[in-house]
């Protein structure tokens, strides 16, 4: 990954392109096709960044979001992607689509939580945020997985015994 996965128009952080989340930053950009390994770049003491912008700086809301989205790729995984979770359950289709919709809502959460607070001054507890994710998780796995049947009490405490194939 990176060497053919667009860096601004490939959803490859989450289900939504960064182009999306992070749009004026985005217009900003001379390259708008770079991929992602012409974006983020591996140094010896972590990741550096190769920014080209259309102009020679940014105002203080777009260096907000620059080191929103900086902060975030620090955070992802290089040596692996997000489709080695599903992968280490490929002998159970339903574990495995249920792992990529579980992966998929925390990562949703928790960019909407970091927008409340952007722009509202409004942050959950964690406790809230992990409900959250538990109940949108499970919405997402009933309607995408069907032919399914869900236990909440299960779920609530282990996804994978709390779903089960119907016939």
């Amino acid at each position: 990954m990176g060497n053919d996965t667009l860096f601004w128009k490939n959803p490859w952080f989450g289900t939504i392109p960064l182009k999306a989340i992070f749009p004026v930053l985005y217009k900003k950009k001379i390259n708008k096709n770079a991929l992602i390994s012409q974006r983020v770049l591996r140094l010896d003491n972590g990741i550096g960044f190769s920014w080209q912008w259309r102009t020679a700086s940014l105002r203080i809301s777009e260096s907000a979001d620059l080191y929103d989205l900086e902060d975030m790729i620090k955070s992802y995984d290089f040596r692996t992607d997000l489709f080695d979770v599903q992968r280490s359950f490929s002998h159970d289709p339903l574990k495995s689509k249920v792992s990529l919709l579980i992966l998929y809502t925390v990562l949703w959460m928790i960019w909407k939580n970091r927008n409340n607070w952007i722009f509202e001054r409004r942050r959950a507890r964690i406790e809230i945020l992990m409900e959250d994710i538990k109940v949108n998780a499970l919405h997402w796995v009933k309607f995408r997985c069907s032919k399914t049947v869900v236990d909440w009490e299960k779920w609530s405490s282990n996804p994978y015994e709390g779903i089960r194939w119907v016939s």
